[in-house]
């Protein structure tokens, strides 16, 4: 969000700060109490980052569930709509708002509207912790996971450690065909017909 054509936001918590990735406006906008709901694109990380930066809950859904119907991507196999909110329960409310099929979109073809509220059940839940997304991580980060593990454990779900070995390719393999993509779509954005003028400083 540094590079905005209408001018960087800032962390609500600390103007001093960045907002965390691309859709950093509207994390802060939750933040700083100027929307109670907003929506986001997330590529790799664009709605997740900045919610934790500017803490609050932002949601990359499952592609698909979500229309991108006008939606400027960065790349078209990656990018969802999702929320920023306040708390996971209203996330749910709005995925069951803007979730669902699209004529408009054929990724969402088949995709059934949700009631998410409806379909919570804590006793019913089974959650993946893959031991990589935590090595490296700063310790008082991990002692707030842990603690909201116990906690989600006692309210009857069922955590499951996983070993994913894999996930060392994930980053190189997705920066190679994320920027593919980027670059094959922003074509049309030559500063002919599309895009804000932009310099160096700026």
């Amino acid at each position: 969000s540094t590079r905005s054509a209408f001018g960087p936001p800032h962390n609500p918590h600390d103007i001093t700060r960045v907002t965390g990735g691309s859709s950093g406006g509207s994390a802060a906008s939750v933040a700083a109490g100027f929307a109670d709901v907003a929506l986001g694109s997330d590529t790799g990380g664009s709605i997740r980052c900045p919610a934790s930066v500017c803490g609050v809950h932002g949601f990359k859904p499952s592609y698909g569930r979500v229309s991108r119907y006008g939606l400027a991507d960065l790349a078209m196999s990656y990018d969802q709509i999702g929320p920023f909110t306040h708390d996971a329960f209203t996330a749910g409310l709005v995925l069951s708002v803007v979730g669902g099929e699209d004529p408009r979109d054929a990724t969402t073809t088949g995709i059934q509207t949700r009631d998410f509220e409806k379909e919570i059940d804590a006793e019913k839940m089974r959650i993946g912790l893959p031991k990589q997304f935590i090595e490296g991580v700063d310790s008082e980060i991990i002692s707030i996971m842990r603690a909201t593990q116990k906690n989600l454990e006692k309210r009857g779900c069922e955590i499951v450690e996983l070993d994913l070995p894999i996930l060392k390719y994930a980053l190189p393999i997705y920066h190679l065909d994320c920027y593919a993509q980027f670059a094959s779509g922003m074509q049309k954005m030559d500063g002919l017909r599309f895009g804000h003028g932009w310099k160096e400083g700026s």
